[in-house]
């Protein structure tokens, strides 16, 4: 959908996304390393994993809510489906032990065995951080104590609300315990293969092709289609006698150099060629009615009286 509106605006990002469509995703050698689905997920969940977490925790909070406040329409299905599920509250202090066990326990233990096997400097400098954003285990430990800490604010509701609502947040607890489940499934399997030599070969070539080159691959696109957006058409030329449009860039000729003091880091994100190139036409249009307002009110004042 942003593909498609960037392609009707003619934006910055469509260029770049539309130029490395055409070049660098038609590669035989990038499409048979470009990460799978699964993959491609947890890399950013693991590269990002403070704001996934906040994002999960607050799809929990909102489920939660949603769960309660539903619960005359919802009720009746699940009773009809699972009959006996207010036995699950009975559950919820061994979810809250196996989470622990798998974030105390197993993650530390296994992180360790890794690190000893990694004793080679060069491997620890440069597979240890890939293994760390391909295997998850960040996302996934702060993961679980999310969810131990649900589970922990669970008891303390228990008091205060009736049973049918403390067996839906356990319920909800089960779920994220599953979802929990299946990253360690990854973690351990991830471990498993960085072991052979093979393996992490490629993951180290992977890694760098996507991780690495193709951000660097955007950053020096965007750069080039920026200085040269006269040039290759993305910004139209009005005629010189109208206004001239340069490139502006500071030259050994400037007599004074101002500097600003700016502790963030400005950039630009993203241009919308389209909006750019309708404010010039307008600009062009405004300088001509000027000229020819000018051009007649001169005319009038040298006709003589």
């Amino acid at each position: 959908m942003f593909f498609w509106l960037g392609k009707a605006f003619n934006t910055l990002r469509y260029v770049i996304e539309a130029t490395i469509r055409e070049t660098l995703y038609n590669n035989t050698s990038f499409k048979n390393s470009k990460w799978g689905l699964i993959e491609r997920q947890v890399v950013k969940w693991s590269q990002h994993y403070f704001y996934y977490v906040c994002l999960l925790y607050i799809l929990a909070v909102f489920t939660s809510t949603n769960l309660i406040l539903w619960e005359e329409k919802i009720a009746p299905s699940i009773h009809s489906a699972l009959p006996l599920w207010n036995g699950i509250i009975d559950w919820q202090s061994g979810f809250l032990a196996t989470q622990i066990t798998i974030v105390g326990f197993i993650y530390p233990l296994v992180i360790g065995l890794v690190g000893i096997l990694f004793q080679n400097k060069t491997a620890k400098k440069t597979l240890f951080p890939v293994y760390q954003i391909y295997s998850g285990f960040m996302f996934s430990g702060l993961s679980g104590l999310g969810l131990s800490i649900f589970i922990v604010l669970s008891f303390f509701i228990k008091s205060g609300v009736e049973e049918k609502y403390y067996a839906m947040l356990c319920g909800l607890s089960g779920i994220w315990l599953i979802f929990n489940l299946l990253l360690a499934c990854w973690f351990f399997v991830v471990t498993l293969k960085v072991l052979t030599e093979n393996e992490q070969r490629k993951l180290l070539l992977r890694f760098t092709i996507h991780e690495i080159c193709e951000p660097d691959i955007r950053r020096r696109l965007k750069e080039v289609i920026q200085n040269n957006a006269i040039r290759d058409g993305l910004i139209t030329k009005p005629e010189e006698k109208t206004l001239k449009l340069t490139n502006y860039s500071l030259n050994e000729n400037a007599t004074e150099l101002l500097t600003v003091k700016n502790e963030a880091k400005l950039q630009i994100n993203n241009i919308n060629y389209k909006v750019f190139n309708t404010l010039i036409l307008l600009q062009c249009f405004k300088i001509r009615v000027f000229k020819k307002l000018n051009n007649s009110a001169s005319c009038e004042k040298n006709i003589p009286e």
